[in-house]
């Protein structure tokens, strides 16, 4: 995305190609809570609601979700959860939006914590959970119009703070307030600083009811407005439980239980999730396509979601094969943020080495579990059952979640889906030296302490669910493939492995990730492949978004591209010509 053009006013942001300012150059707080929260009624709109969403039209340095953040925690209803959906076309960078903050010493804490996640500037939504204070923070980088467009939300109060209608008509104009009206739930109530003739038009034929009340500070009026209706009643998706206790299992759990749900993990035990180190890279392609996004951002989301449970990014090398490879690493750097170029080095500045066994603990919580392993699942009377191989019921749930990864392909719901199995294999070995970050390419070689590294990992077809056993030899071929792009340290690596571990990868022909609704109440989250760890939580936050009836976490194109009718489709269009 093209960043912000700033210039300063005495510490307040100005945008000079917009010849306005972010917001009041007397007090942006105080306009902030006056024309925007008790604008839209709150807290009183939020009194007795167990979730609510607040729309916005310029995120700008954050301090509207600051303002709002700062009386949630305030005026929190008990157990509620409050979700935060803005637009922004020229994002700031997180010291900008610091240094907008400083003037109010009162949020200096809960601006710590936005600035320390905040988003990255690559086009599309990107979401962050403050789980303290039950907040859902989603920005979608993109032209108003295309954001709106991409939202599925019911927002019951919108912000409406674009630059000045007089030097920013595209924001205000009649299709952008339809699109905040088809986004917004029966009742929802809109506050804006203008009282501009256009805009007030535009809201009314939108179907808003608007009101000029009194303004703030030296603007004599502002906008209220308001949707006819009341909110529909909020879904229970009722007992909910999650097959596979891998790292999807883990991020569905973490998902479902920062929203107040109990799930149920049924596992058998350690998952293909499991080797005593894991790599944390991003999956790169040189197009801004919509899965791109999709799984950019669930990178980055990882990378913040991972930090509280003490990951710490290294950042890893990637490395070149010959000039062609070098020139992609040239284009991937100016298409996406959190990567640089050194020689023939591609720098991802987020990745790194993470423990599993920490990781999927502090994902899953304190989730109950379930021993066992579940052969098939069928729903009667609007439960689904779990059985096992002897058609014993292992547990009922009214939501139940595939997240089987290798065992997926057993269940027959799967069968349309294109899933396929491989092994890999992956060792540690003593190392001459200190490896700083992990290097990948052919094979990679990644710090797990002590004088050893992680040389993994191999990639084979597989027919099953069970993990073939480790081979010393196939550790022999993974130091050659090191050894094409990083002689020097394939060098330094001892030959005979200190330990050996294997598992079953489930990935599907079009590489993309299985995530959405099956049938009713049967959601799944399966073919992650070898990035389950990078992709798992933010997809698992769009599919308990979808039970919850929260705001989606990925643009609407994003969320299609993981689909699994996908596959049926592709079929049926195939027989079809």
């Amino acid at each position: 995305m093209k960043r912000a053009n700033l210039g300063w006013t005495g510490g307040v942001p100005a945008a000079p190609d917009f010849g306005d300012h972010y917001y009041s150059q007397e007090d942006g707080l105080a306009e902030s809570r006056a024309v925007f929260l008790r604008g839209c009624g709150l807290p009183g709109a939020w009194r007795d609601r167990k979730h609510f969403t607040v729309g916005e039209l310029g995120f700008g340095s954050g301090l509207n979700f600051l303002a709002l953040w700062d009386l949630w925690r305030r005026a929190r209803p008990a157990g509620a959860r409050l979700h935060f959906v803005s637009v922004e076309g020229f994002p700031m960078d997180a010291a900008e939006a610091r240094r907008a903050h400083s003037a109010w010493p009162e949020l200096a804490d809960l601006s710590a914590r936005l600035t320390g996640r905040w988003p990255p500037s690559d086009p599309g939504a990107h979401f962050r959970r403050f789980d303290d204070d039950g907040v859902f923070l989603t920005v979608f980088h993109a032209p108003a119009a295309e954001a709106l467009s991409e939202m599925d939300l019911a927002a019951d109060a919108w912000f409406l703070d674009g630059f000045a209608p007089s030097r920013n008509p595209q924001m205000w104009s009649p299709e952008i307030m339809r699109a905040v009206a088809q986004c917004s739930a029966p009742g929802a109530r809109a506050a804006t600083f203008t009282v501009a003739g256009a805009v007030r038009r535009a809201l009314g034929e939108a179907g808003f009811t608007v009101e000029k009340k009194p303004g703030h500070g030296r603007k004599r009026e502002r906008l209220e407005a308001c949707l006819p209706g009341t909110p529909a009643p909020e879904p229970a998706p009722g007992r909910i439980a999650i097959i596979g206790g891998g790292v999807a299992g883990a991020s569905l759990a973490s998902a479902l239980t920062a929203r107040g749900a109990a799930p149920r993990i049924i596992t058998e035990g350690p998952a293909a999730s499991d080797p005593p180190r894991a790599l944390l890279t991003p999956r790169l392609e040189n197009a801004d396509r919509p899965h791109a996004r999709a799984l950019t951002s669930a990178f980055h989301h990882a990378v913040s979601l991972y930090a509280a449970l003490g990951y710490a990014p290294s950042g890893a090398v990637r490395t070149a094969r010959d000039d062609r490879e070098v020139a992609r690493f040239t284009a991937l750097t100016e298409r996406w943020s959190g990567l640089s170029v050194d020689d023939e080095r591609l720098f991802m500045h987020g990745a790194g080495v993470l423990d599993p066994q920490i990781i999927l603990l502090g994902l899953a919580g304190g989730a109950a579990q379930i021993p066992g392993r579940a052969a098939s699942i069928r729903r009667q009377a609007g439960i689904w059952r779990v059985m096992d191989a002897s058609d014993a019921i292992i547990a009922e749930a009214e939501t139940l979640i595939l997240a089987a990864g290798a065992g997926a392909p057993a269940f027959e719901q799967c069968a349309p889906m294109d899933l396929e199995l491989s092994a890999g294999q992956a060792g540690l070995h003593a190392f001459d030296g200190a490896l700083d970050h992990p290097v990948t390419g052919p094979a990679y070689l990644a710090p797990a302490g002590e004088g050893r590294v992680m040389l993994g990992a191999t990639h084979d077809h597989w027919e099953s669910a069970a993990p073939p056993s480790p081979d010393p030899a196939r550790q022999h071929d993974l130091l050659g493939k090191l050894a094409e792009t990083a002689p020097g340290l394939a060098a330094r690596v001892a030959p005979e492995p200190l330990a050996l571990w294997s598992g079953v990868r489930c990935a599907t022909k079009d590489r993309l990730p299985v995530a959405g609704a099956l049938e009713a109440g049967l959601y799944i989250l399966c073919g992650l492949g070898s990035r389950g760890y990078a992709h798992a939580p933010l997809l698992a936050e769009m599919i308990v978004a979808e039970i919850c009836g929260d705001p989606a976490p990925i643009e609407k194109t994003g969320r299609d591209a993981f689909r699994p009718g996908r596959f049926e489709d592709r079929r049926r269009k195939r027989e079809g010509a």
